[in-house]
């Protein structure tokens, strides 16, 4: 089997072998056990296109993309080989310190998913977090940057303080932090559960995550810091 590249990947392996007292050892055992053997074994179709429009979509009209970021999307953008509808990482975990943009580098992403360049029709894209301020924040990333660009996204969004709808796909983002047993029957395509740590048990996130395979590319992305809850 051919070994499949990416030019996204293969940048960020470069740059942490030659910042070794940078980057954390989990990471380097990602890269052994995970990454590399998956692109080695060529059973991946990997969308390079999508990829690149979705950092050239996040980087004109949120910030310029970090190495780490650009190889984290990549993952985003890669598929079982013989059927595209599956994701080939559908459950990405992303463990960050206090102040380092989780929001920043997920919600432009989720943003992009929304839009007529990913092209999947109806993907809603579920925010959920334990508490109000916690979602929101993350949202607000998304509803900000529509309301500085107001005369040219509203052709392609509506949008207003509780979800955004992109007018052609019709996938909604929103927000989610009220009673997990009122969840059931979401039709998700990606759930971002936002600050792990807070979460006391598993029944919010069980709940959340049975809408999951409705539709295609169906994915979580945890972002979350390090927390002092210990249920």
């Amino acid at each position: 089997m051919m070994k499949i590249y990416c030019k996204e990947i293969d940048d960020y392996i470069k740059y942490a072998e030659s910042h070794k007292e940078e980057i954390p050892e989990e990471i380097f055992l990602l890269f052994e056990n995970v990454i590399i053997p998956t692109l080695e074994k060529g059973e991946v179709y990997y969308d390079d296109k999508q990829t690149n429009q979705c950092i050239k979509y996040c980087e004109k009209w949120y910030y310029k993309l970090g190495i780490y970021q650009k190889a984290i999307y990549s993952c985003v953008f890669m598929y079982e080989k013989d059927n595209h509808d599956i994701v080939k990482f559908p459950d990405i975990f992303l463990l960050m310190a206090r102040g380092n943009g989780k929001d920043g580098l997920v919600m432009p992403l989720a943003n992009y998913l929304q839009t007529h360049f990913y092209g999947v029709k109806n993907y809603h894209i579920d925010i959920v977090a334990t508490s109000e301020e916690t979602a929101i924040n993350s949202f607000n990333v998304v509803y900000n940057m529509l309301e500085a660009n107001k005369p040219i996204m509203k052709k392609y969004f509506y949008w207003n303080k509780v979800e955004i709808i992109n007018r052609i796909t019709k996938s909604v983002l929103r927000y989610n932090t009220s009673n997990a047993t009122t969840k059931y029957g979401k039709q998700t395509g990606m759930i971002i559960f936002n600050e792990l740590h807070t979460y006391t048990d598993y029944k919010q996130l069980n709940t959340f995550t049975s809408g999951l395979g409705k539709i295609k590319h169906a994915r979580t992305i945890t972002i979350t810091t390090d927390g002092v809850v210990r249920e």
